[in-house]
């Protein structure tokens, strides 16, 4: 997998471009207010807080889609890997819209402890900033048998305006090419 290198100016570019990050809509955003439970299509699954997994930097490099709820379309959400010119690890992440290809918004991820990956990304719609959390959990830690997995795991996404603490959480699916042999987008994904 190529790896980028990024300055620190082209990070600040990062974030003050002008690109869009789609959040879930009113109706799902308005029942996902507990924080507590996970969106799995319109069902409600309670989080196994406690019982997070690390995550290692080979684990989010790919692609995965997010499915909102059955009204809503799935995004998908691309990491590569970075190295800033200060050798640390960074992931570069967009959300891409499936049917347009178009990138629907960006920005970097950092691990600021093994069980959780901090990130965040700008929307131009509104032009706000979002804060992004990543948390891995073996797949027996829920209730649910519908989550998607990779490998045994449920991997949560957590999303909220920067000036909230009110998360909505969704689960992530990994892309698995080989079994898909009709992606859309894919001069835009991440293997």
């Amino acid at each position: 997998m190529k790896k980028l290198i990024l300055s620190a100016a082209s990070i600040v570019l990062l974030f003050t471009s002008s690109l869009a990050l789609s959040l879930p809509s009113p109706a799902i955003k308005n029942l996902t207010s507990k924080k507590d439970f996970i969106v799995s299509g319109n069902d409600f699954v309670p989080i196994p807080w406690g019982k997070e997994l690390p995550i290692s930097w080979e684990t989010l490099p790919g692609t995965w889609i997010l499915r909102q709820g059955k009204e809503s379309n799935p995004s998908y959400f691309t990491f590569r890997p970075i190295r800033t010119l200060g050798q640390s690890e960074m992931l570069y992440i967009q959300q891409i819209d499936p049917k347009t290809c178009q990138v629907l918004g960006a920005g970097v991820a950092t691990q600021f402890d093994s069980k959780i990956i901090y990130a965040t990304l700008r929307s131009a719609v509104n032009n706000q900033v979002y804060r992004i959390n990543f948390r891995n959990y073996d797949a027996r830690s829920f209730n649910s048998s519908a989550l998607p997995t990779y490998e045994g795991h449920v991997m949560l996404m957590s999303i909220a305006p920067i000036n909230s603490y009110e998360f909505a959480h969704y689960p992530l699916a990994r892309v698995n090419f080989s079994s898909q042999s009709n992606i859309n987008c894919m001069k835009r994904l991440v293997r």
